[in-house]
C-alpha cells in the first residue's frame, strides 16, 4: 500500500516528464516568391517544410486548399518540443 509520501513522489515525477510544446502556424504564404498568380515551386515548399524539421518542427495538421489564386496552397499546424 502507498502511503501520502509515495503518492506525492509519484505526482512530481509524473508532472516534471510532462512535454511542454510551442505551436506555429504556416502557409504556402510564408514563401517568398511565387510564379503566375503566386504558385509556389515543389522544391521550395519540400525546402521549407524541411528547413522546418530542421529546426525541430513537425507538422501535426495540414489543409490543402484548392484555390484559383494557388492550386497547391496550404495551411499547417506545425509543434516542437520547447
Amino acid at each position: 500500500m502507498l502511503g501520502a509520501f509515495d503518492c506525492a513522489e509519484r505526482d512530481t515525477q509524473e508532472t516534471s516528464m510532462v512535454r511542454r510544446w510551442e505551436y506555429k502556424l504556416i502557409s504556402t504564404q510564408d514563401l517568398p516568391g511565387g510564379g503566375f498568380f503566386g504558385v509556389k515551386e515543389r522544391e521550395a515548399v519540400e525546402a521549407y517544410l524541411n528547413q522546418l524539421g530542421d529546426e525541430g518542427w513537425e507538422i501535426v495538421g495540414i489543409d490543402f486548399t484548392d484555390t484559383m489564386q494557388s492550386p497547391s496552397f496550404f495551411q499547417a499546424l506545425a509543434r516542437r518540443e520547447r
